[in-house]
């Protein structure tokens, strides 16, 4: 009898040291998955705010937009080259926070719509540098828009949707 009590006496130890090991492990999954629900609570809604704001930024350097907010009267065509570039540049460096919110790559994209966009522009004013009327460069410039930088601006766009829709 003594041997048999030894053996479930030694059966009862496994056996709750196994439920201890499992017990722990699924205290801790638990405490794990309330932490991640809790940075989740707090994370989804800023990443939602940043491809907002990247899609708001996005839409503002679109040429027709952009052209459409600077005031053309007495620039000339490289003081209108200098607005747009700083025009870009300010939209950017206000919305260069939004990157922590954003995958690499989407950032990446976004960037580089905004330096082709603006270098299309730019270059697209200097080679009307010849007409006088700011206000005709502008005109030409939108009837003449750089493809380019147009399909950059839709492959960012296209970036930032499919992030939000693979983490949200």
């Amino acid at each position: 009898m003594n041997s048999n009590w030894i053996s479930a006496m030694g059966i009862l130890a496994v056996l709750a040291g196994a439920f201890y090991i499992f017990y722990t492990a699924l205290k801790r999954s638990r405490e794990t998955a309330a932490v991640k629900t809790a940075r989740q609570a707090i994370s989804y809604p800023l990443q939602l705010q940043a491809a907002e704001r990247m899609i708001l930024f996005l839409e503002r350097i679109k040429p027709q937009n952009l052209l459409a907010r600077i005031s053309t009267a007495g620039l000339s065509p490289t003081e209108l080259q200098q607005v747009i570039l700083q025009e870009v540049r300010t939209e950017l460096d206000h919305n260069a926070a939004q990157q922590l919110y954003l995958g690499k790559d989407t950032w990446e994209k976004i960037t580089a719509a905004a330096t082709a966009t603006s270098a299309a522009l730019v270059h697209a004013v200097a080679g009307r540098a010849g007409m006088e009327d700011t206000r005709a460069i502008v005109v030409s410039v939108l009837q003449n828009e750089d493809e380019t930088a147009r399909a950059l601006i839709r492959e960012a766009l296209a970036a930032i949707k499919d992030e939000v829709q693979e983490n949200f």
